[in-house]
């Protein structure tokens, strides 16, 4: 079975700081895998060489078999690794449940001009994107606060949205 994610001896430097040191990882599709350490051992910075927002200096990624170095953090994205970071990207005048509802985009079905005609698809689409955003936010417990502003919620609270969110997407692999 091949790799959802395969990293082979990966290093990272900053300005000659080695900062990542010939990393060799394997995970499997399915799998939960956790990356603990100190302030300062590396684990941003392992998570933004995957997500490509920072160059690595030796080794090689790949995902799903293929190779990911050099793409722009977008086209990583666009291939199926999603992932929060530690400081948010709520929309804070939203509520939770318009939050939810922008990392469903990648799957509503309706055509520009029919959004904004109103057509029937439109509506189905609409009506079926807040019916799953609000099964999300009760699978985490976060139904309750469905209709509040991201910016009213505690930080704990804002911390699960963003999952939910990213969740949404239903992305193959994702880096919290």
């Amino acid at each position: 079975m091949e790799p959802l994610l395969e990293l082979q001896g990966l290093t990272v430097d900053f300005s000659g700081l080695r900062a990542l040191s010939n990393i060799t990882f394997n995970s499997n599709a399915g799998e939960v895998c956790a990356v603990i350490g100190p302030n300062g051992a590396g684990k941003t910075t392992l998570f933004n060489a995957i997500s490509g927002y920072v160059p690595s200096r030796n080794g090689s990624i790949s995902f799903k078999g293929e190779p990911i170095q050099g793409l722009s953090p977008h086209e990583i994205s666009i291939k199926g690794i999603r992932r929060t970071f530690q400081n948010g990207g709520l929309f804070p005048e939203m509520s939770a449940l318009e939050n939810v509802l922008t990392g469903l985009h990648v799957h509503i079905k309706s055509s520009f001009f029919g959004t904004i005609l109103g057509s029937g698809e439109a509506r189905d689409a609409e009506r079926e994107g807040i019916a799953r955003s609000r099964r999300l936010l009760k699978l985490m417990d976060l139904d309750d606060i469905a209709d509040q502003p991201a910016k009213d919620l505690s930080g704990g609270q804002q911390r699960m949205l963003e999952i939910v969110r990213t969740l949404a997407t239903e992305p193959p692999l994702l880096l919290l």
